[in-house]
């Protein structure tokens, strides 16, 4: 009997994809928050190169606010089908998905709207020769549109005020902070009480931006000048106004893809303050989100004439 050997050659691949490793089998998912990947997989882990095969992918908005699903794109493999992926046309394609995810809603018992679409994908013929084995690893690239928000309370008084509180043994508000959960975290820092003269003070915050969505936030995605930029706006309530322009609001960009602090300074006016009062400063994110998963298949090549066996 005449015996068959199938010839495998190791084909080690590194796809720089925000958020993922290179997994043996399966999927890589991107952690965090905002619209996140739940599943992509092949329906075969392995394929003749004269076969196709299916890719599927399953999204969910793990923030807390509406997303918008705007793009999604195959790369790390140059295939047929794949720019139906994200067409308008063709089986499966990916657009008719696109548009507003609902939230999750712990406190209902909701986790968040989920979305799912799969397409066909063939290797391009003679990529693989016949008795090889190559490891491919396909990345859906998913980009949509978020937003993060952060409350900051700050007690503020007049000194008179403020002096009566701890005379009387009485304690002043704590300061909170609430905000919204996504791909990107913001933190509002400023010491608190303020006192507040009868000519008004000016007082320093800190606003701080991280990326905890392993992923890519931008301005404009299609060109990678304005990837980790992102847009701040910083919403004073009355009686407060800006002493500088560096909190005014624009873009700001992200050291190495992580996070930036921006300092300013705050100007309350004493006619805002009557005695004792909290002020809310709103300070909210916009952007464009990018995150990668990844996955693997592993093609065989065969001549299309070699009826299922590999010489």
């Amino acid at each position: 009997m005449r015996l068959h050997y199938l010839l495998v050659l190791p084909v080690m691949a590194v796809v720089l994809a925000s958020g993922c490793t290179i997994p043996g089998m399966g999927t890589a998912i991107a952690g965090g928050k905002g619209i996140v990947v739940e599943s992509f997989e092949p329906d075969f882990n392995q394929i003749y190169s004269t076969e196709s095969v299916q890719l599927s992918l399953k999204l969910r908005n793990a923030g807390s606010v509406d997303g918008e699903l705007k793009s999604i794109q195959i790369t790390g493999v140059d295939w047929s089908g794949q720019n139906d992926f994200g067409g308008s046309t063709g089986t499966g394609s990916c657009s008719k998905i696109y548009g507003k995810m609902l939230p999750a809603v712990p406190s209902k018992g909701m986790t968040g709207e989920t979305k799912s679409c799969t397409i066909e994908l063939k290797p391009r013929q003679g990529e693989v020769l016949d008795g090889l084995s190559v490891t491919f690893y396909p990345v859906a690239r998913v980009m949509y549109h978020y937003s993060t928000s952060t409350a900051k309370s700050i007690t503020m008084g007049t000194s008179q005020e403020l002096r009566a509180v701890m005379n009387n043994g009485g304690t002043l508000p704590a300061d909170t902070v609430s905000t919204t959960s996504g791909p990107l975290a913001i933190d509002v820092i400023s010491k608190s009480p303020v006192r507040v003269s009868d000519a008004g003070v000016d007082f320093p915050i800190e606003i701080h931006v991280s990326n905890v969505g392993g992923g890519i936030p931008c301005t404009d995605c299609s060109d990678a000048q304005n990837w980790y930029k992102v847009k701040l706006n910083v919403n004073n309530p009355e009686g407060l106004s800006f002493a500088d322009s560096t909190c005014e609001g624009g873009d700001i960009t992200l050291w190495r893809g992580k996070d930036n602090t921006i300092g300013c300074k705050i100007h309350a006016d004493a006619s805002s303050v009557a005695g004792r009062v909290q002020k809310i400063i709103t300070v909210t994110a916009d952007y464009d989100y990018i995150t990668d998963a990844q996955t693997s298949v592993t093609v065989t090549g065969q001549s299309s004439n070699s009826n299922g066996f590999i010489s």
